[in-house]
């Protein structure tokens, strides 16, 4: 193989590494914003008194299983008992 075309391989090999470092990283620091955000909107969380309807956002906590952020209410059951959807596919 001829040197300088060994060489030019090396460069776009080197090249293609790089790009896929930068993708990495953009998407760390999006997954770990978004991390911070869910933890600042939830650390001083405190139930609003209204009345919810179908299609309200809410935040939402179970006993077994934490804090869920901005989930859709689906439908009620009974007076107490609200059926959300969390998605979080959009983040």
């Amino acid at each position: 193989m001829h040197p300088l075309r060994s060489k030019a391989r090396l460069l776009e090999d080197f090249s293609k590494i790089a790009k896929i470092r930068e993708k990495a990283r953009k998407a760390f620091i999006r997954v770990d914003m978004s991390s911070r955000v869910r933890r600042a909107i939830l650390r001083k969380s405190a139930p609003i008194s209204k009345e919810y309807g179908v299609g309200d956002l809410v935040c939402f906590r179970t006993d077994q299983l934490g804090w869920f952020t901005v989930s859709r209410i689906i439908g009620f059951d009974g007076s107490k008992a609200v059926n959300a959807v969390n998605d979080t596919s959009h983040s």
